[in-house]
């Protein structure tokens, strides 16, 4: 048992020392999370955003899409002192099959970083 705890410390202390180390261009510019991936329409869903610290980070783009229904948010970020992290909710939102996109943009609107994810409300 209490290998079985040292094991399971060890390798928690192996994957953040690696998850730490290198330099900025190793990490990605932004991570996104998206909750519920299902979940009965109406539903809220909820999208977290941490951003890399960065002097071109210009905008935080979110956008929800049915192909029927359509949710977005543009948060605008001021560079490298912008915060590093973002949530945006969602209330309400009607049964469909959603691509959530998250998009970090430099200052001429070009996406530095981006992450898709897709989550189904049923109706």
């Amino acid at each position: 048992m209490i290998a079985t705890i040292a094991k399971r410390i060890t390798c928690a202390v192996l994957i953040g020392a690696l998850a730490s180390s290198g330099d900025a261009a190793g990490r990605a510019a932004l991570q996104a999370r998206v909750w519920p991936a299902v979940a009965f329409a109406p539903a809220t869903v909820r999208i977290e955003v941490l951003i890399e610290t960065d002097g071109d980070n210009r905008a935080l783009r979110i956008v929800a899409d049915s192909g029927e229904h359509l949710r977005s948010s543009t948060i605008q970020l001021d560079g490298a002192r912008a915060a590093r992290f973002y949530s945006v909710v969602y209330r309400g939102m009607p049964a469909g099959h959603y691509e959530i996109q998250v998009e970090l943009l430099d200052p001429r609107d070009t996406v530095r970083a981006i992450e898709r994810h897709w989550i189904d409300l049923v109706g």
